[in-house]
């Protein structure tokens, strides 16, 4: 039996920098409510400029 393709409403992205490692669960939506994506900034040790900075690369 092939394996079926599994849509999950959430995908999650690691980052190592820093000598730090750090697991964020982000959503799959179109627009992602402001305290939610507030949590997941903290989540990932971002602020929103570094955040804004990486959007414009």
């Amino acid at each position: 039996m092939p394996p079926r393709e599994v849509r999950v409403p959430y995908c999650y992205v690691q980052n190592r920098g820093n000598g730090t490692r750090r697991l964020v669960i982000i959503p799959r939506k179109d627009q992602i409510p402001r305290g939610t994506l507030i949590t997941i900034l903290k989540q990932a040790g971002l602020t929103k400029e570094e955040f804004l900075e990486l959007l414009k690369s």
